[in-house]
């Protein structure tokens, strides 16, 4: 039996419990902050506002479990690309505790690195469970 859409009894509990956009945005920026972040201490700081204890990470260079894990793998990148920042892009996506934004990896002299988008799965308490990032292939110049 299907439900018309947004009619039923969890896709309202989902609305509610969500917040809408602005919950997602929140928790979108906190998680791009955290990548920003140079300091491991101030990163599990965001991480913790942000991140569910046992959140899977993944992208085309590896796998993180948990904030522990998610908070070191950012370091690491950070190490292969110092200096580089991540920028959100566009509007971000959001469906039923789900989203997609597009984003870019900007280098200090302002040339674009890298684009992707990520993919995330959110809680109902606004922490996300899951979180994948998905490179663009190489442009023909920057291959």
């Amino acid at each position: 039996m299907s439900v018309p859409l947004g009619i039923g009894a969890r896709s309202m509990a989902t609305r509610l419990a969500f917040g809408g956009r602005f919950f997602a945005g929140s928790a979108v920026d906190t998680y791009q902050a955290a990548w920003a972040e140079r300091d491991p201490a101030k990163r599990a700081a965001l991480l913790a506002r942000c991140w569910n204890a046992n959140a899977i990470f993944r992208d085309a260079m590896g796998y993180a479990e948990g904030r522990d894990d998610l908070t070191d793998y950012i370091g690491a990148a950070q190490s292969f690309a110092p200096n580089i920042a991540f920028e959100r892009l566009g509007p971000l996506l959001h469906a039923h505790g789900h989203i997609n934004y597009r984003w870019r990896m900007v280098a200090p002299d302002g040339s674009v690195m890298m684009t992707g988008n990520n993919v995330g799965e959110l809680s109902p308490d606004g922490l996300f469970l899951s979180m994948t990032g998905f490179w663009d292939p190489p442009t023909p110049a920057s291959a």
